[in-house]
């Protein structure tokens, strides 16, 4: 299903990339937006054209539905949709309390346009040397840790990037160099007043090639924030929620090089 989603998302023009992975149960659809797709607008453009790529795909298949009062949920830079896989339509229940027959199971898609969303505000500014500021210290912890070599870190128009390359003894522990990195990322950003890595309690590193993706969000003020999105990277009630929502949001992207030959 995702196979005919994903060719459907990557007809648009404004797409460079679209990587879909399946990590603890759940897949991951990131969608990686063409270098002239810069703005807020684009990734709103994108997020609609995946939702409806999702709604054909499932059509397309009578034993799938997208389940749920609000079919899909915000995330960071993206939305979750659920969908049920019935081991018969004609007999699925449409209600809680019925006879009927339930899903034989859900599987979770977390669906993510990467980018960097700033606001026409003071903060930013700010906003962006806090994560600067965090990328360097991240980037001076991995360089002194015994199993990593060189380690650079650099930024464009999709946020952050820090590439590590592991040394010898440790080429083929790709997965070990990864949580070092997941480690000094978490710690960097429990040391910051203002920036949070959203869904920290829940998903915070997506899977992808040769490594991860989080994202970094701003936070004004803990008492007024949407914890259901800061801790758990979604919130079900969408428009309608009246907590405050992160304004400033950019991708950290965390890679392990492969060793030139």
């Amino acid at each position: 299903m995702l196979g005919f989603a994903e060719i459907a998302i990557k007809r648009s023009e404004y797409v460079k990339e679209v990587e879909i992975f399946l990590d603890e149960g759940c897949w991951s659809v990131i969608i990686l937006p063409d270098d002239s797709a810069e703005n807020c607008w684009h990734s709103v453009l994108l997020q609609t054209l995946a939702k409806e790529a999702l709604r054909d795909a499932v059509a397309m298949f009578k034993s799938i539905d997208v389940v749920g009062s609000q079919a899909f949920n915000v995330r960071a830079q993206g939305f979750e949709a659920t969908c049920a896989v019935m081991q018969s339509a004609a007999s699925a229940c449409d209600g809680d309390a019925c006879g009927k027959q339930h899903p034989a199971y859900r599987v979770p898609i977390h669906v993510r346009v990467e980018g960097v969303q700033l606001p026409c505000t003071h903060l930013a500014g700010a906003f962006v040397e806090q994560v600067a500021d965090l990328a360097l210290t991240v980037t001076t912890a991995l360089g002194v840790h015994p199993h990593i070599g060189l380690v650079e870190a650099s930024k464009d128009n999709q946020g952050w990037t820090i590439e590590m390359t592991a040394k010898e003894d440790m080429i083929s522990d790709m997965d070990y160099l990864l949580t070092v990195a997941k480690n000094a990322l978490s710690a960097a950003t429990g040391n910051s007043e203002h920036l949070y890595i959203i869904g920290c309690a829940a998903k915070p590193f997506v899977r992808k090639t040769r490594g991860f993706v989080t994202i970094l969000g701003d936070m004004q003020d803990a008492s007024s924030a949407c914890w259901d999105l800061y801790s758990k990277g979604t919130c079900s009630r969408n428009c309608e929620c009246q907590w405050l929502h992160p304004e400033c949001l950019m991708p950290i992207n965390v890679t392990v090089k492969e060793m030139s030959k």
